[in-house]
């Protein structure tokens, strides 16, 4: 009887494995900015870093080299520079990188992390959502402040008393998901939706749920403010 002996797929081979994700295309349709991501198994991590190619696939190369990695490449309404979200002068902050060579310019510098950033159509305003202290809002010292004390308290404890209080391995403890929108000249931020509720609301996966309007004079979000969200619709405002 012949018996033939088959390789089997291990861990390591799928952590071989690259992925793609937040693909763009540039206001121009002849490139295509993308993020892949590699997994160092040993160290148990993954690393993103932003690449570019022509929109017919040649040319391929990356553009970011970070230690830490880089994310959510949008391109300027002009084409002319790429924004990113990095982490390489600390935590996430967004940058700009010019197309036309040279370093990427930090925009932003907030200690709460940035996520889903939005370039207005007329450049001049970058929104984004990040998880505050609700009586601190856009004050980053105070929320700065706030976080130590959990942290750093004597007290080790969550403390919850509606939903939703934890996702995955992030809890709350008492942040709220709030918009900033940044000056795209020279990073001043501004909370848009102060106030104990968050904005945009929990979501799995799906569209964004803000947006600018063409003439970038009015913006629309996704909020709810009852007082139980967890029993409730959400509600447009704007």
């Amino acid at each position: 009887m012949l018996c033939t002996l088959r390789n089997e797929p291990s861990i390591e081979d799928l952590y071989r494995i690259r992925s793609i994700s937040d693909v763009h295309i540039s206001p121009d349709g002849k490139s295509v900015a993308y993020v892949i991501t590699d997994s160092d198994l040993p160290r148990a991590k993954r690393i993103g870093h932003i690449w570019m190619m022509n929109i017919d696939g040649s040319n391929a190369r990356q553009l970011t080299f970070g230690p830490k990695g880089e994310e959510s490449p949008r391109f300027s309404g002009d084409g002319k520079s790429l924004l990113m979200i990095s982490s390489r002068d600390g935590g996430p902050n967004l940058y700009i990188l010019p197309l036309d060579g040279g370093e990427a310019k930090r925009l932003t510098n907030i200690s709460t992390g940035i996520a889903d950033p939005l370039w207005s159509p007329d450049g001049k305003w970058i929104a984004f959502s990040t998880d505050v202290y609700a009586e601190c809002g856009d004050d980053d010292a105070c929320n700065q402040k706030a976080k130590d004390t959990w942290s750093n308290g004597p007290l080790k404890a969550h403390i919850a008393d509606s939903l939703l209080y934890r996702h995955w391995t992030d809890w709350k403890d008492g942040t709220r998901t709030h918009i900033f929108l940044a000056n795209a000249e020279n990073g001043a931020v501004r909370d848009l939706t102060p106030g104990n509720f968050d904005s945009p609301a929990f979501q799995l996966g799906g569209p964004l749920q803000y947006d600018f309007s063409p003439d970038s004079s009015e913006f629309a979000f996704v909020s709810n403010h009852d007082k139980a969200p967890a029993h409730q619709p959400t509600t447009m405002s704007g």
